[in-house]
């Protein structure tokens, strides 16, 4: 059980966390996508084109799903779903990458299995930064 705070924490050092993580994320997103594309093109060029078709629509899902981003006001047992219409073009824009990846190479898939990779690439630097703490070194390091 969690105790409640002594000192209220000051929200205005949280300011830019959000943000600040946006950009490291997608700076890193950006250079992970171009180093995997271009060990994909070593492989065939559909899974480098798939790769970056995955990777571009996992990095606009990220940033619909930042920009959006809203704090839930309730209850610890609940949990708050609102979907909206950015939740679904986000999910359509991960279709519309593995659909075209998957023409890319109708025979062998190698664009849609890049697409798949593309598509978590962006979900692995999300869970480095994470970890790692990156982003927040200069804040309050």
């Amino acid at each position: 059980m969690t105790e409640p705070f002594e000192k209220e924490p000051d929200v205005a050092q949280y300011r830019e966390v959000v943000p600040r993580f946006r950009r490291v994320v997608l700076g890193l997103s950006l250079a992970a996508i171009a180093v995997c594309a271009g060990l994909a093109l070593l492989a065939d060029k559909a899974a480098a084109q798939g790769v970056m078709l995955g990777g571009l629509a996992s990095v606009l899902g990220f940033e619909i799903a930042v920009r959006t981003f809203r704090f839930a006001n309730t209850p610890g047992d609940k949990v708050k779903f609102t979907p909206s219409i950015w939740w679904l073009i986000r999910i359509l824009a991960y279709a519309a990458a593995l659909v075209k990846s998957y023409n890319l190479d109708t025979t062998q898939y190698h664009g849609l299995f890049g697409a798949i990779v593309g598509l978590f690439i962006v979900r692995v630097v999300v869970m480095v930064v994470g970890i790692t703490g990156v982003d927040l070194k200069k804040a309050f390091g």
